[in-house]
């Protein structure tokens, strides 16, 4: 098969996702810092774009990253701060438990 065929023939796939939940600085334990957050009203949320360029290989090869967009929103720091050097993972095994995770890494700074 042609190489321009077999690269015509990849489908990729775009998806946008909101999370959010609390967070409280300088806490370590995900459950303390959501309480701790929530007491003090200290929401967190993000808006992300999600792009993958195979679904086929993305799916199918641990370790696959796809390209992250979006913003943060944090009262203390500001809101809809751009997203930056982000990156989303399928399937990453835990070296600790073992088990398959989905991963959201980015930067982000207060302008």
């Amino acid at each position: 098969m042609p190489a321009d065929r077999k690269k015509a023939e990849k489908v990729g796939l775009r998806f946008s996702e909101t999370m959010s939940g609390y967070l409280a600085e300088g806490v370590v334990d995900f459950e303390e810092g959501e309480k701790k957050g929530q007491e003090q009203g200290n929401s967190l949320s993000f808006d992300a774009v999600i792009e993958i360029e195979s679904v086929s290989d993305f799916i199918k090869l641990s370790g696959q990253v796809a390209k992250l967009s979006g913003t943060v929103s944090y009262k203390p720091l500001g809101e809809n701060l751009p997203i930056r050097d982000g990156v989303f993972t399928l399937f990453r095994p835990d070296p600790a438990s073992g088990t398959r995770q989905m991963t959201y890494f980015f930067w982000f700074h207060r302008q």
